[in-house]
């Protein structure tokens, strides 16, 4: 992993809604950025149920939830 990647920068511009991808969920999309967060970036993706569902990434792309972390 690139250390300097700061997925925050690359995102602050982008519209809510933005189509994203990710390879522990595929596709996401982009919502918001919580400033001061430890997981700042925050998406919505397709549930193994169908349903839509919050989740939540670091400034280095790092999926992230209250259970655990790891990469995505």
């Amino acid at each position: 992993m690139n250390e300097n990647l700061n997925l925050i920068e690359k995102l602050k511009n982008v519209p809510k809604g933005t189509k994203l991808w990710s390879p522990i969920c595929g596709d996401c999309y982009f919502q918001k950025i919580v400033e001061g967060s430890c997981s700042p970036i925050v998406c919505t993706a397709m549930l193994v149920n169908g349903s839509y569902g919050t989740i939540y990434f670091t400034e280095e792309g790092l999926y992230f939830n209250k259970f655990t972390d790891g990469g995505c």
